[in-house]
Formats: C-alpha cells, structure tokens, sequence
C-alpha cells in the first residue's frame, strides 16, 4: 500500500508539472 501511495503520488507530482507546463503555454 505505501509503494502504491508514493507512486501515486509521483504521477500525481509529475501531471501536475506536465499541467503547468502546458498552462503556462496556454495562458
């Protein structure tokens, strides 16, 4: 269960940096 919190976490950690990367290119 801890491995899967944290690598959930990773890819939550990377979308978010691909979103804002994307938004910045947006915005």
């Amino acid at each position: 269960l801890g491995q899967r919190i944290l690598r959930t976490e990773t890819a939550g950690l990377a979308m978010l940096s691909i979103l804002q990367f994307h938004w910045g290119d947006i915005g």
